[in-house]
């Protein structure tokens, strides 16, 4: 009689375990959803309604020096890509440069690093791999001959017209290796001055040329 109390006092002891770990799970369920629902309804960006437009007809927009810098200085770390080009023939009507467009060079990055040929990121032929990556992103953007080849302009890959974490890296440029060496190397652009290379403090890209 004994054994068969203790066994219905051990039953109930897990029925009400049971019972309590249920309510806490469901507690805690609910709470997740009310916060996620918070959070949804204070971040204004998510009741933004997005237009889907085509390249030809992109909204355009004129900023001063106190937007571009910001910018410039986001993009290795919200991972999006800054690209320079010049436009002939702006009309204010349909956003549009009527003159079409072409890729500005804002540096020429060197062939060589620390005395050496640079090597590329990439399997395979990384430079030819690189040109058919700049070919399919950015020719769409711009209307010029440069990017009008099937054959890889090798030779021009130096010419850089844009910022990108991820083209950098293929490239393998010097200042990839931290966050403050890519702000380091945006400082030198933004003002014009020398980027030395971090490893050996020779001078890598002189940006006053580039003015």
């Amino acid at each position: 009689m004994e054994n068969a109390s203790d066994a219905l006092l051990m039953a109930f002891g897990v029925l009400v375990f049971v019972i309590a770990l249920t309510v806490a799970i469901t507690s805690f369920s609910q709470a997740r959803e009310v916060s996620e629902l918070v959070i949804y309804n204070s971040d204004s960006t998510n009741f933004y309604e997005y237009e889907e437009v085509s390249v030809g007809a992109s909204r355009s927009r004129i900023v001063g020096i106190e937007t571009i810098i910001p910018t410039l200085y986001r993009y290795s770390k919200e991972n999006y890509t800054v690209l320079f080009r010049v436009g002939d023939g702006y009309n204010p009507e349909t956003g549009n440069f009527d003159g079409g467009t072409k890729v500005m060079e804002i540096f020429d990055s060197p062939q060589k690093y620390n005395g050496i040929e640079r090597k590329w990121r990439g399997k395979g032929n990384a430079k030819e791999l690189y040109w058919e990556k700049l070919q399919t992103k950015y020719k769409r953007f711009v209307t010029d001959t440069y990017f009008d080849t099937k054959t890889p302009g090798l030779e021009t890959l130096h010419r850089i017209f844009s910022f990108d974490s991820e083209e950098e890296q293929l490239r393998n440029e010097p200042w990839t290796i931290t966050p403050e060496e890519t702000r380091k190397n945006l400082d030198c652009f933004i003002r014009g001055e020398v980027y030395e290379s971090p490893s050996d403090g020779n001078v890598y890209i002189d940006y006053s040329k580039n003015r």
